[in-house]
């Protein structure tokens, strides 16, 4: 399967993202993790029982007043996310929009481009090839120019890589974990259920995770 990774070009106030293909392993989403892969994610080599719990709980400390998570608490912190990043990405575009007709034309891509080389010399065929790229992601409608809209619609590609992202995505896995089925996981909760994980590895009773005794992900 083919995944992205992008090349960041930094503007004064901004940042634009162009794309690029690689081939590379798609891991298994955060959001749908079982118990056995979130509590092992948490173990290093050696851990001690203090220290693994603070990894575990950090996520749900991250969120609110960190004491329980619901699922209605969880979408509200991915709602608010991703209309940060629908802002973020207007953002990058907009400063395109050199005769604000609330859209970005090829010609002003390639305009930009080529300032922000500015004192480099830019090559024309790397001009066109970056502004290519831009439009093949952003021109949803492949009209040959970006909107608003298109420039606000959420590139999940991009937002997904981010921790804050990684963190709701693993609170929704916690929220699986809910062991009265109540549909709240409390912090409570989560500590005990995460202990007796931890206690059932170490089997030598030393409050240590060694290297034998961590668990191998299959």
């Amino acid at each position: 399967m083919m995944q992205k990774k992008f090349l960041f070009v930094f503007l004064p106030t901004t940042f634009l993202l162009f794309g690029f293909s690689q081939i590379m392993e798609v891991p298994k989403p955060l959001n749908n993790l079982t118990k056995e892969e979130l509590f092992t994610r948490k173990i290093s080599n050696n851990i001690f029982l203090e220290d693994y719990l603070e990894e575990v709980m950090q996520p749900m400390r991250r969120l609110g007043s960190g004491t329980e998570i619901n699922a209605e608490l969880i979408k509200k912190e991915q709602d608010r996310y991703d209309l940060g990043w629908r802002q973020r990405q207007l953002s990058e575009l907009v400063t395109f929009d050199f005769n604000l007709d609330t859209q970005v034309s090829k010609e002003e891509i390639e305009k930009g481009i080529t300032e922000m080389k500015r004192g480099r010399a830019p090559d024309p065929a790397d001009v066109l090839n970056e502004t290519q790229k831009l439009l093949t992601k952003r021109d949803l409608n492949k009209d040959g120019v970006i909107t608003y809209q298109e420039m606000g619609t959420l590139d999940t590609e991009r937002s997904k890589q981010t921790e804050m992202q990684k963190n709701i995505d693993i609170l929704s896995s916690y929220l699986h974990l809910d062991p009265n089925k109540d549909g709240v996981l409390t912090a409570v909760e989560l500590e005990n259920e995460a202990r007796a994980f931890f206690v059932e590895l170490d089997k030598d009773k030393n409050n240590r995770i060694s290297e034998q005794e961590r668990p191998v992900l299959k």
